[in-house]
């Protein structure tokens, strides 16, 4: 085997590779959009169907201020004749 015969076969090896490589990255591409698409489904998902640990908080926090109020309007009315 000349020089000639090992390069074409190097040449057809590293064409070859390469092919494989770009299919291969080509796919991952893809599953990266997939995976990108769902993560903007569920961005636009989660605030609907989940709640902030500090909004709750702050909406608890609000209730039991209402309440407390509540409670002591009918204390006060109740001690009355």
């Amino acid at each position: 085997m000349d020089t000639f015969g090992i390069l074409e076969i190097y040449n057809l090896l590293v064409g070859l590779i390469i092919t494989i490589g770009m299919i291969v990255a080509k796919s991952a591409w893809t599953e990266i959009g997939r995976v990108r698409d769902c993560i903007r489904a569920l961005e636009k998902e989660v605030p609907e169907t989940y709640v902030r640990r500090d909004d709750y908080k702050d909406d608890i926090t609000d209730i039991k201020s209402m309440l407390h109020h509540i409670f002591n309007k009918l204390d006060s009315k109740a001690d009355k004749p």
